[in-house]
């Protein structure tokens, strides 16, 4: 079997005609240098948006099983268009190469439209194209499940097509190319001396995915940590080298800290008054039941000492729900007050090592605390600590925790 290297190309690397002809001659790079491409896609640009707004449009606004499953026939059809027009450029370079959606495979999925989770990749087609000296372009961002209906991966899901085809056919590596040159020690935007990392850990860049760094998406860095897929990061537009992912137990001699990171647009509920008896388990349960994931949480015996006081930041995007869901239970949780605030971000320093310098968390608060940064509240792990913030510190905080713990480029 020849030697497989998969690579995904993001919505900006496909934008245009002119940008799926500058893919076309990497992948036809990598067939010179011996190895078999096996490239994955996703939409081209905007064209995920687009398709979205015209579903919302044709819809009655009802998000019911039948109606997510007929957004996720129309959202896949972006990647269709896409793996046809990359297959086409490759053959006008006298290349054999061909257009693959999920269910020619096929990808298998659970049935959470929109969010599906692969259950297995067959390999069959994808061999079968290697033996016949075919380069197989795969659309990304899809799947398929029992039932034959298409289901999507959610939003950034082509990174974990990518990396489920890699771990399923054994690839050399998985290049993941987008419009950033790598894994950046902070926002290039936010940080001028952010600098690209060479390489860093599964286990921080997953931290990093989770916590807002929008280069991969948290699935596919689980996937590549899971199954040891080499993994990397690097830019079509660009010949720089990007970022390889490695094992934990690779020495980095002299980091402290990896990366800054923040996610931005989060909200503080405060529960008021939750009798003993009752805790913050009920509402845990009430969470775990729909899905919501909490960012940080905290409780606290009350004034009175007969109920709990808890907080809690979570992402905008689902406080909301979130809101209602304490409100429509407020008789089983037995609170006598809810409040939000909605003008938090939080700050995330990950490092590997983290779990083996403990004044890392005095750097952290002294760093802000020099700045007038008041942190509402903290969190930790073994490899990072977050700090809910007011968002209009964000920049500030990012700069100067970049600085105090010594990324910045020279």
């Amino acid at each position: 079997m020849k030697e497989i290297v998969v690579q995904k190309f993001g919505g900006t690397s496909v934008a245009n005609l002119e940008r799926i002809s500058k893919i076309g001659s990497i992948i036809a790079a990598a067939k010179n240098c011996g190895l078999f491409p096996v490239v994955v896609v996703s939409a081209m640009h905007g064209t995920t948006n687009d398709l979205l707004k015209l579903a919302q449009d044709a819809g009655c606004g009802a998000y019911c099983a039948e109606a997510l499953q007929e957004h996720d026939a129309i959202l896949a059809s972006g990647e269709q268009v896409c793996a046809g027009l990359v297959a086409l450029k490759l053959q006008s370079l006298g290349l054999r190469a061909r257009s693959y959606l999920s269910w020619q495979l096929p990808i298998k999925t659970d049935a959470t439209y929109g969010d599906a989770k692969i259950i297995s990749v067959a390999q069959d087609a994808i061999y079968e194209a290697v033996s016949q000296n075919e380069i197989p372009i795969i659309a990304g961002f899809q799947g398929i499940d029992n039932a034959s209906r298409i289901t999507t991966l959610g939003r950034g899901g082509s990174d974990t097509t990518a990396a489920a085809i890699a771990a399923a056919v054994g690839a050399t590596r998985c290049d993941i190319y987008t419009d950033v040159e790598g894994v950046f020690t902070a926002d290039p935007r936010i940080v001028t001396k952010a600098k690209i990392l060479d390489r860093i850990s599964y286990p921080e860049m997953l931290e990093l995915a989770s916590l807002g760094a929008k280069v991969l998406h948290p699935r596919s860095v689980e996937i590549a940590m899971k199954y040891n897929v080499p993994l990397r990061v690097l830019s079509s537009f660009t010949d720089t080298e990007g970022t390889m992912l490695i094992t934990e137990n690779t020495p980095i001699e002299g980091r402290v800290v990896t990366a800054i990171t923040h996610s931005a647009e989060c909200v503080r509920i405060s529960i008021l008054g939750i009798p003993l008896t009752t805790g913050s388990a009920m509402m845990f349960n009430l969470f775990a039941e729909h899905g919501i994931d909490v960012e940080m949480f905290s409780q606290n015996i009350s004034k009175n000492q007969d109920c709990l006081d808890v907080a809690m930041v979570l992402k905008k995007q689902i406080a909301q729900k979130v809101h209602a869901l304490l409100e429509g239970y407020k008789e089983l949780i037995g609170y006598s007050h809810i409040g939000m605030r909605d003008d938090l971000v939080i700050i995330s320093v990950v490092g590997i090592g983290v779990k083996s310098h403990s004044n890392v968390t005095k750097d952290v608060l002294n760093t802000l605390s020099n700045k007038g940064i008041r942190v509402d509240m903290l969190s930790m792990s073994e490899i990072k600590i977050s700090a809910a913030i007011n968002a209009e510190y964000a920049e500030l905080a990012m700069r100067a925790l970049h600085s105090s713990f010594g990324l910045d480029k020279e």
